[in-house]
């Protein structure tokens, strides 16, 4: 969920003119830290995979592909705006209702 809401909301490597990273350490290059992150719960639901082994089934990155379509339909859902760039940065969405009047 980090990771999702990382690329979803602040993760985005910028560069200059000449291509040299402006972000290249991770004081610069923002990831979601634990106390940023909100309350969740994780429910595992009981399956059976037919091709792995033992019936077992990958479950890790999985969990990114809803995160920015939920987070894309709540700000159109507030602002009646679809937001195509990533990350949704307070930024890009102010820039984004300014555009069409609403700020």
């Amino acid at each position: 969920m980090a990771q999702a809401l990382g690329f979803a909301l602040t993760e985005e490597m910028l560069f200059n003119q000449d291509g040299q990273p402006l972000n290249p350490d991770l004081m610069r290059y923002h990831i979601p830290r634990a106390a940023e992150m909100p309350a969740m719960d994780v429910i595992f639901v009981q399956t059976d995979e037919p091709s792995g082994p033992f019936g077992v089934k990958s479950v890790a990155e999985i969990s990114i592909d809803g995160v920015v379509p939920a987070i894309a339909s709540a700000i159109h859902n507030a602002t009646g705006l679809w937001m195509r760039k990533l990350p949704y940065t307070p930024e890009r969405v102010r820039a984004a209702l300014k555009q069409t009047g609403q700020e």
